[in-house]
């Protein structure tokens, strides 16, 4: 299912990840911050602010 949704968006011509949105550094750094949501304290393994950078710029 998640197959056709990404085929569908593409063929509509809609984003389908981060990379297409061309972020810059302050962009992924507000991505970080916001993604300090208070479920995220929740988790078993602590997610750092680098552990989302990280992840952020990979994406990105």
């Amino acid at each position: 299912m998640a197959d056709a949704i990404y085929e569908l968006k593409n063929k509509m011509g809609l984003r389908n990840d981060l990379k297409d949105l061309n972020l810059n550094e302050d962009q992924i750094n507000d991505l970080v911050r916001i993604s300090r949501h208070p479920n995220l304290y929740n988790n078993p393994v602590e997610i750092t602010d680098e552990m989302l950078s990280e992840m952020y710029h990979k994406l990105a």
